[in-house]
Formats: structure tokens, C-alpha cells, sequence
């Protein structure tokens, strides 16, 4: 077994912390630290992740980047993984225990998850339930996402929803909206249409390691309401899939924007 997976599955091993939260949010579990990083590591990534709950949201992303990359240049003989475990481990007990509301707490943790998956070509498991145990063949990651567009085209609100996590979030122009107000959308969406042809799309996979993954995609949709107006969609989007008891889930759909590339 190589190095760095038994580190990680030793820091795993470790335990959770709980974090006791609103309903939607009570059984979110955020790791503790990993044993086999240095006092210091962990109080300098504690005190750098505060800023990820205070800054605003327009400017997270940049602090975000930051905060990471500091910590790794700052100790360059630690073990990389590790130190990126305990920044994840720190802020998501900082932004879970905040008074962010559900959505926004989720929103902060993936995008930093985001980052950091993207600046060292790996994922770091956030949860301690999250093994990299799901297929990364090309059906089986873009599973999920032909499902979505095939609900959308018979109209099946039941298998759209099946596809999402239950802490999944869609960002889109007009804000952040957790797993409940989507749902609510959909709902309402999947009424008032007499009919949604789905031209075309064309997901491509740009990251897949058995535990968590990300699709851009490009579609081409037709919307007809019920009362014979319709409108066509062209739009980009992404998707970060995690593994959920064996199958790829959509945690994350960043819809109207371009594709993904964490730059």
C-alpha cells in the first residue's frame, strides 16, 4: 500500500467530529485532524480557515486558493495530503459551526473542496463515510447526468431527484439552493411544462478517482408550457459527483456558467 493512502486511511481511522446543526444539516460529520501532522500545521490551518467564514462570498474563491497554497509552501516537507486533509478537517468544523445558513455552509466547504481537488489533481475526503469505492468508467461516472436529462424528457420528477446527494447544491445566476429548494423547483418546473425535448448534450469528464468526480457539459433543451409557448436553452454547465454507497450522486451543478476549470 503506498504511503500517502495509508497516512490518509490512518487519519480516517482517527474519528469524526459531529457537529450538531439545523435538522437539514445534523448529521454532517466533519473529520478531526490527522494524528501525523505537526501542532503547528493544525493551529496555523485553524486560524487561516476563520477567514473562510468571514469573507464574502464574492471574494471566497481567491481567499480560498490562499489559504491552501500558504499552508503547503509554508511547510513543504509535510505531507501534502495530509496537509490538505487538515485544512478541509479545519474549515469544515469552522463553516459547519457558523451561523451560515445550510446552503451557504455547503457551498463554502465544496468550493474549497473544489479548489484544492483541482490544484493537487486528487480528492481529500471531507467525510469519513467517503471511501473511493464507485466505477470510474465513463457509463458509470456520466450515469447520474443521462438520467437527469432523461427525467427531464419524460418528465419524471421521482428519477431527476434520485440523482442528487442528500447534501447536494445548485448554483447557478440566481443564487445557491440546497437539496429541499430544489426539490420544490423541480417540482413546480416538472408541471408546467407539456413537454421538454432534450436536443443534445455532451458531458465530458475531467476529473474521476472513484470518490468523487467532475463533468462539464454543454445541452441544447426545448421547454413547451402548457399553453403552447416555448423556449429553447444553450447553456454550459458543471457537475462534481461523489460516490454514495456505490454509485455516482450529483453533490454539486453549477448551471447557466461556463464550463469548470478552476483557474
Amino acid at each position: 500500500m503506498p504511503r500517502e493512502t495509508c497516512l490518509l486511511r490512518n487519519a480516517i481511522a482517527i474519528g469524526a467530529f459531529l457537529v450538531y446543526l439545523t435538522p437539514a444539516l445534523a448529521a454532517y460529520e466533519c473529520p478531526k485532524p490527522p494524528q501525523q501532522v505537526a501542532e503547528d500545521v493544525v493551529t496555523e490551518a485553524h486560524g487561516s480557515a476563520t477567514s473562510l467564514v468571514s469573507i464574502t462570498s464574492s471574494s471566497y474563491d481567491n481567499v480560498a486558493r490562499k489559504v491552501t497554497t500558504d499552508l503547503i509552501q509554508k511547510y513543504p516537507n509535510s505531507d501534502q495530503l495530509l496537509v490538505r486533509y487538515t485544512v478541509l478537517s479545519m474549515a469544515c468544523q469552522l463553516i459547519m459551526g457558523s451561523s451560515l445558513s445550510d446552503d451557504e455552509k455547503l457551498d463554502r466547504l465544496y468550493r474549497l473542496d473544489d479548489w484544492i481537488t483541482h490544484a493537487s489533481k486528487s480528492s481529500t475526503p471531507i467525510r469519513s463515510d467517503q471511501p473511493a469505492s464507485c466505477a470510474t468508467a465513463q457509463d458509470a461516472v456520466l450515469k447520474p447526468i443521462r438520467t437527469l436529462f432523461s427525467a427531464w424528457a419524460n418528465l419524471d420528477v421521482n428519477s431527476y431527484l434520485q440523482q442528487w446527494g442528500p447534501n447536494a447544491i445548485h448554483r447557478s445566476k440566481y443564487g445557491v439552493a440546497g437539496k429541499s429548494e430544489l426539490a420544490q423547483r423541480r417540482k413546480g418546473d416538472f408541471t408546467k411544462y407539456s413537454k421538454v425535448d432534450v436536443l443534445s448534450y455532451a458531458p465530458k469528464i475531467t476529473f474521476a478517482d472513484g470518490r468523487k468526480a467532475v463533468v462539464n457539459n454543454s445541452y441544447s433543451m426545448r421547454y413547451v408550457r402548457r399553453n403552447g409557448q416555448s423556449f429553447t436553452e444553450n447553456e454550459s454547465e458543471n457537475y462534481t459527483l461523489e460516490c454514495l454507497d456505490g454509485r455516482w450522486v450529483v453533490r454539486e451543478n453549477n448551471d447557466y456558467l461556463p464550463p469548470w476549470s478552476g483557474g
